[in-house]
């Protein structure tokens, strides 16, 4: 019988190596033309996805040494093939591909190998990671609908995206600009609430936590993409190196140096001063909005409701900390209320400044005639080409 299986597991390697070779001719196109012409990065990043958590599988479960092969062989390919899109795609495509590497075969497989590494425990541990596995070998197999699916739908998907968002994403998925809204807030926001998860998980009782910061690293992580996907080429490559920066690198850190160095209750007493700090910034990464406001007279690049939510969030978890007694939560969020406070007093100063009120109509109007103009300057251009 084991002879058998044995058997079984090395022609299923050897066929899953083909599998992940099978799309090497499209790669030496690629390579040879310098370009991904109209070829879906997709595929190649869900599978690189897939083969990291079936390796994180292979390793937790007994005996999985064939599991941990070629899936090996998978991530060594796959990250090769997205090395290519991220070498010769064309910029939108590119960034695109940046986003979804940062948020699948980073951020979700990061997350998944923390959350079973801290709260699963036992045999447990390799039943959740064998169902995210089998997920997404579902998802594997269907990535390639990507490229069957009409690029007109595009628009309508982030139609409904946008029905999810705050009126300021709403804005910048409209008209496909960030303008000169800032990232740095969302970053150190998404970067904050990760590392809130993280405490939640490590500290006794901490499932409300872990469930509200769950949300808003979901949310955050949306809007940081909203930038990276359209974002002028220099506030993309801020955003980019922001989120490399501070969380994944400064995350994967603090995860890494708590978990090897850190024993006992000491853990929570580190993180949640870690987390204290970040929320002191988070409260005040919209100080710079802050002064922009000053400066223009105008409230129309700091939104109401960030800072609203804000203010209103100091409040409640330090009402939160004093009940529960958690002084990590209760100082940092103590000191985030008088920023928040302080935003609310600015937008009432501001909202009716005239720079304030300019109508959408008038907003259009002049976005409408930048494009008059650049198109005019092209034809010129292409004019005084043709002579």
């Amino acid at each position: 019988m084991e002879a058998s299986l044995l058997l079984v597991g090395i022609v299923g390697n050897v066929i899953s190596v083909l599998v992940f070779a099978s799309p090497i001719n499209t790669f030496r196109r690629i390579v040879r033309n310098r370009s991904t012409e109209e070829f879906e990065p997709s595929p190649y990043v869900i599978t690189l996805l897939n083969s990291s958590l079936w390796v994180y599988y292979g390793i937790t479960k007994p005996g999985g040494l064939l599991i941990v092969t070629v899936n090996g062989v998978g991530v060594v390919v796959e990250a090769v093939y997205v090395a290519l899109f991220l070498l010769y795609a064309a910029p939108p495509l590119k960034a695109k591909t940046a986003v979804l590497v940062a948020a699948l075969d980073v951020g979700f497989f990061g997350a998944v190998a923390l959350v079973t590494r801290l709260a699963v425990r036992g045999s447990s541990r390799v039943v959740v990671i064998g169902l995210v596995c089998a997920f997404l070998n579902v998802l594997m197999y269907g990535s390639p609908l990507c490229a069957m699916i009409q690029r007109s739908l595009l628009p309508a998907l982030l139609k409904i995206a946008s029905l999810m968002l705050s009126n300021t994403f709403r804005r910048i998925v409209r008209n496909r600009s960030t303008e000169e809204f800032e990232p740095s807030p969302y970053v150190i926001t998404l970067l904050n609430s990760s590392l809130w998860v993280y405490y939640g998980i490590t500290k006794p009782g901490g499932l409300l936590i872990v469930t509200v910061n769950g949300v808003g690293v979901v949310v955050e992580a949306v809007y940081v993409a909203l930038f990276l996907l359209y974002a002028a080429p220099p506030l993309k490559a801020k955003t980019a190196v922001l989120v490399a920066a501070l969380d994944v690198g400064f995350f994967g850190a603090v995860a890494l140096v708590t978990r090897l160095a850190v024993r006992g209750s000491s853990r929570v007493v580190v993180i949640g001063l870690v987390c204290a700090f970040l929320n002191v910034l988070m409260y005040g990464s919209p100080l710079c909005a802050m002064r922009s406001v000053i400066t223009r007279r105008s409230v129309e690049y700091m939104p109401f409701l960030l800072s609203f939510f804000l203010f209103l969030n100091g409040g409640i978890w330090t009402l939160y900390a004093i009940v529960d007694k958690d002084i990590f939560i209760g100082i940092p969020n103590g000191i985030g209320f008088v920023p928040g406070t302080s935003q609310l007093i600015l937008y009432m100063i501001y909202m009716n400044s005239a720079a304030s009120n300019l109508s959408e109509e008038s907003y259009q109007e002049s976005q409408q005639q930048r494009l008059i103009v650049a198109n005019n300057e092209a034809n010129i251009q292409r004019s005084g080409t043709y002579k």
